[in-house]
């Protein structure tokens, strides 16, 4: 690229797939931006995945969504443009960024002025005035750009960026925010497992949902040294494939419909004990009162999949007091698991078949359908494929 003037010469107008509001999407054309703030790029968008959290948004599930919005935060892009004054833009490791650089960045942006963000560890979710690019900020005004399910992405200076390492595909690098989002599999092995108490290495592990998250966290399990690694879930076809990252029993929901069944065959794949750690990946409340049962005397159980209200459950606490357990609750990550999860992808990839989960690929005019697909479980990891 030679100046701004090719630019928009070149790009008029923008498509992106817009959320107007709850369970309707709209294909809708913005003018590509004629200013770039300093610091700012553009990026042209090569993938965008579908996360649970779209699903729960396009239902309605999530309050106070400033409509119309463009989804889509697990992006992977290439930077297709960068502003005049902004030659020196660095990404996390502090290296210069160019034009032509493959991509990919944390959504979310702190307030930096709140309680949390002055004295707790800089997690997005914290934040009382935070706002997630491709989640929660409206495409109304300019420069619209501001989600993954379009042609172009308008990087805000605040993002933090990071350049995806040579070689590493853009169907296995845009799985980076699902790797991040199952950190909490690291948190259960504190405290130093020295005693027993929670999960370390040699641990067994029962996750429960056999979705992108739930294979993730397999993946994330056996990385920090898991010996057994059991995975409820279903469609036939979602556990099979799982069995390819690391999960070594699967117990169908299908044909365990009793939670006390699939209780009593986890227990016995396990000796008889329960798991070191239990990882919650369902989004279904009722998967919590089976999971703590699950969970051996001093075991951790993190509970990942239920960032939204998707109802009430009856729980016994005391089976929490009784049992000792260690309940960790993972909403969102630091920006550092951006990093931790690139290098888990780029390093492990001989060893496990990421791009096998990336399943079905829809275009900017077919959105809702990669939604469906996802919620009908017909895909196992949806993407939005811009051109």
């Amino acid at each position: 690229m030679e100046n701004r003037s090719w630019c928009r010469e070149m790009v008029e107008r923008v498509k992106a797939a817009v959320l107007v509001k709850p369970k309707k999407i709209e294909v809708q054309y913005f003018p590509y931006p004629k200013t770039l703030s300093d610091g700012a790029m553009i990026i042209e968008m090569e993938m965008s995945g579908v996360c649970g959290s779209d699903k729960h948004i396009y239902n309605g599930l999530a309050p106070d969504m400033p409509f119309p919005l463009i989804p889509g935060h697990e992006n992977v892009g290439i930077i297709h443009e960068i502003g005049d004054g902004a030659r020196d833009r660095l990404d996390v490791h502090g290296k210069a960024l160019k034009e032509g650089d493959r991509v990919t960045w944390y959504g979310g942006v702190n307030c930096g002025q709140c309680w949390y963000c002055k004295w707790t560890y800089p997690i997005h979710g914290f934040c009382e005035k935070g706002v997630g690019y491709g989640w929660n900020v409206s495409c109304k005004d300019p420069p619209h750009l501001f989600g993954g399910w379009a042609e172009y992405f308008y990087m805000v200076p605040e993002l933090q960026d990071h350049r995806i390492p040579d070689g590493l595909p853009i169907d296995v690098a845009v799985l980076n925010d699902t790797m991040a989002s199952v950190s909490g599999v690291e948190r259960a092995m504190m405290p130093y497992p020295y005693i027993k108490e929670g999960f370390g290495l040699g641990g067994t592990v029962v996750i429960q949902g056999s979705g992108p998250i739930g294979v993730m966290a397999a993946v994330r399990a056996k990385v920090c040294g898991a010996s057994k690694i059991v995975m409820i879930g279903a469609p036939k076809h979602r556990l099979k494939l799982a069995e390819e990252f690391g999960v070594d029993e699967t117990i169908s929901i299908e044909e365990r419909p009793n939670p006390e069944d699939r209780i009593k065959e986890a227990k016995e794949i396990l000796d008889g004990l329960g798991a070191d750690l239990v990882v919650e990946c369902t989004g279904v409340p009722n998967a919590v009162p089976e999971g703590i049962e699950m969970v051996r005397k001093g075991g951790t159980y993190v509970i990942i999949g239920l960032l939204f209200d998707t109802g009430p459950v009856q729980i016994k606490p005391h089976r929490l007091t009784l049992k000792c357990i260690h309940l960790i609750g993972q909403g969102d990550m630091p920006p550092i698991e951006y990093w931790k999860s690139l290098m888990i992808l780029t390093n492990y990839r001989d060893m496990f078949p990421f791009q096998k989960l990336v399943t079905h690929k829809f275009k900017i005019d077919q959105a809702e359908l990669a939604l469906k697909a996802s919620e009908k479980f017909e895909s196992m990891k949806s993407a939005i494929v811009p051109k």
